[in-house]
């Protein structure tokens, strides 16, 4: 569905987007258990495309269509994760939604029969192996490309705030790590995720990618799945965070903030020529010490 923008009192407002991720679990225990396939297509009687499977089949994602309002976008997430929840159940199990997964994995959990999850695995094999997490993505439309590359630039110096205010996977595999999101920890050996780099211009950005590409990091056509990134060829920028831990009927605190609430002050200053600070190595890094410290 295409993005749309909407206009108030001289202000134009982007449409906004979320996915979530879930693990599926098995009542009781909460280990994980694959079953991905099954519940989708059990969702996507209700859903229909907006329901799809993870890198694993022990993994389920939903999404909302483009969003005027945080009330329009609250209403697609209660539908989306009330029908999911149902399929799951159907199935025998449960929707864990959880960055890590907190019980023990006694197995390897299967990757899901798609052509992109297949080559990931393939690329970087046994990093793959024991990789477990969940995300929930926040997509806002921005007017153009460029623009999402300098709101990304500007949204940098934040993500010690973002990682701290979602943070809610300390345990993995049966284990306290220390952190408060291990999550952020554990997508650190990627080499396309994490804390993305100060873009100098939309130019740069796709030199950026082409190189990546090129290097085999990248596939044709994909995209840098950093904590928030510029999408290839789309503009908007997108935030990834560890999914909600509360009931399905219950929005995120963090929805507004990496929604419509960054909107007005971030887009204004890309459009002053404003230049976002340039945190280098150091910054970068701060966001995951602050996945220890927030705990």
């Amino acid at each position: 569905m295409p993005h749309r923008c909407s206009r108030t009192r001289g202000m134009l407002w982007p449409t906004v987007g979320v996915e979530e991720e879930y693990f599926l679990a098995r009542p009781g225990s909460r280990t994980l258990a694959p079953g991905g396939t099954r519940v989708v297509k059990r969702a996507a009687a209700v859903l229909g495309p907006l329901v799809d499977g993870e890198f694993t089949e022990c993994q389920v994602e939903v999404r909302t269509p483009p969003c005027l309002g945080l009330d329009e976008l609250h209403g697609r997430l209660v539908r989306a994760r009330a029908a999911v929840v149902r399929a799951a159940e159907a199935e025998k199990l449960r929707v864990l939604p959880s960055g890590t997964p907190p019980q023990a994995v006694p197995d390897r959990a299967p990757v899901t029969d798609e052509p992109r999850y297949r080559t990931a695995a393939e690329r970087f094999r046994g990093m793959t192996e024991r990789y477990l997490v969940c995300a929930s993505h926040t997509h806002v439309h921005l007017p153009d490309p460029e623009a999402a590359v300098l709101v990304s630039n500007h949204l940098r110096p934040w993500l010690p705030a973002l990682v701290a205010m979602a943070a809610n996977s300390p345990f993995c595999e049966g284990r306290d790590t220390g952190y408060a999101s291990w999550r952020a920890i554990a997508r650190l050996p990627f080499p396309v995720l994490g804390s993305p780099p100060y873009y100098r211009s939309l130019k740069h950005y796709r030199q950026l990618t082409s190189a990546m590409y090129e290097g085999g990091l990248l596939r044709a056509g994909g995209e840098v799945s950093a904590s928030h990134a510029p999408p290839v060829g789309r503009p908007r920028t997108t935030l990834s965070r560890t999914p909600p831990r509360w009931p399905p009927h219950r929005p995120s605190p963090c929805g507004p903030l990496e929604g419509n609430g960054s909107w007005p002050v971030t887009l204004p200053s890309t459009r002053d020529e404003e230049l976002a600070p340039r945190t280098g190595g150091a910054g970068r890094r701060t966001p995951w010490r602050c996945a220890m410290l927030a705990r």
